[in-house]
């Protein structure tokens, strides 16, 4: 049974619904008027159904994995970051749900992508060592041997560390998109209903949760 006591509880059941990639399971979860926002790339999708067809027909090269880096939430607003990969794409969303009634009824997703720093506060700040940020039970979910239900796994807080301290163990590790396209700029059909306003996406995978 699906547990929907709190938002927290639903947003949870929504990432580990998406690690199982039958995306049209995620349904359970969303209200009936869902609507999902993209600001970056200013589109809308409307209805579970869309939502699951988006997801689909993502080009991938295996199962997406997700891990919950963070979760802030209220009575009926949820906030998640969220790390995700199908082992040769990788990538960072962070959405922001709104529920009511134990459903999903709407969420808004940005995209952040990497880029280099500015010039003049160089003298201001420091470089963020990637090998000394760690979540130190943070995990990555694989699939079952059996086929069955994904592992649901957890991730601590994180922590950075003093360059001097041994490296931690990391996450299987991110082709960084290169000169790749954007992750998620796969070409979409005409018909699918994306409308102007707000919105960008991810396909989904194998998850951890906080």
């Amino acid at each position: 049974m699906i547990n929907t006591s709190s938002a927290e509880s639903v947003v949870r059941e929504f990432w580990r619904l998406m690690a199982t990639n039958e995306f049209r399971s995620v349904g359970q979860v969303l209200a009936p008027g869902l609507v999902m926002e993209w600001p970056q790339t200013n589109e809308r999708i409307r209805g579970a159904e869309n939502y699951a067809r988006m997801n689909a027909e993502y080009p991938t090269t295996g199962h997406w994995r997700f891990r919950i880096n963070r979760l802030v939430a209220s009575s009926n607003e949820v906030g998640t970051h969220v790390s995700l990969t199908d082992g040769t794409q990788a990538a960072e969303a962070v959405s922001f749900f709104t529920v009511d009634s134990g459903m999903i009824t709407q969420f808004v997703e940005y995209w952040p992508e990497p880029y280099a720093p500015p010039h003049n506060r160089g003298h201001l700040t420091e470089p963020i060592a990637r090998s000394s940020l760690r979540c130190r039970t943070a995990k990555w979910c694989s699939p079952s041997p059996s086929g069955s239900a994904p592992t649901v796994c957890t991730a601590a807080a994180c922590l950075v560390t003093s360059p001097a301290s041994p490296p931690a163990p990391s996450p299987p590790p991110f082709a960084r998109r290169a000169a790749e396209p954007p992750i998620d700029a796969g070409p979409r059909e005409p018909g699918h209903d994306t409308r102007p306003t707000p919105v960008r996406r991810r396909a989904a995978g194998h998850l951890s949760v906080t």
